[in-house]
């Protein structure tokens, strides 16, 4: 019994290394993406995009439009999926809780579509930046819709998180679509 006990103790020791081992490798193979947006306006200051969800994605936001095949606004027939997104931000800006039912209908399909790519999440401060902590590396899109009054900015850039840290300025020249 004395040696039964001996090799159970002696186990647990062993799984408890193992797992400490695990953990600090898991750990080494992760990053940190610190992220400040802004806009550059047309006098050229810049204007934070404060207090803005941002999202790290497992395929582009074109790409996760594509292929949930969500119907294009009435009228939108013409656009790409991306810039029936923005439309629709833009709506969701102007008009808010008085967007038509077919908008609010869209709406949703595409929220559904993005929210089972999401990896991360993360907000911006009130000076535009934020962190993505501890991201398993790999690649991934950094996707964020922000805006200042009537001007909206969507992001859908193709990042790779590497381990350590790293940091990205999302302004106008890396935006996906401005309107």
């Amino acid at each position: 019994m004395k040696n039964q006990t001996k090799q159970i103790t002696n186990y647990l020791a062993v799984i408890s290394i193992l797992l400490l081992f695990a953990q600090s490798c898991s750990s080494s193979r992760e990053g940190a993406l610190a992220v400040e947006a802004g806009i550059v306006m047309n006098a050229g200051n810049v204007t934070p995009i404060a207090r803005t969800e941002f999202y790290l994605l497992d395929d582009s936001l074109e790409n996760i439009l594509e292929k949930a095949k969500i119907p294009p606004l009435s009228g939108g027939e013409r656009f790409t999926p991306l810039q029936n997104f923005i439309v629709l931000e833009q709506a969701k800006r102007e008009l808010g809780n008085e967007m038509t039912d077919e908008g609010k209908r869209i709406r949703l399909q595409t929220d559904n579509a993005i929210k089972s790519h999401i990896v991360a999440t993360m907000t911006t401060d009130f000076s535009g930046k934020a962190v993505f902590d501890n991201v398993k590396a790999g690649k991934y899109y950094l996707m964020g819709v922000g805006g200042t009054g009537k001007q909206a900015i969507v992001w859908n850039l193709a990042i790779e998180i590497k381990t350590g840290k790293q940091s990205v300025t999302l302004d106008n020249k890396n935006a996906a679509l401005i309107l």
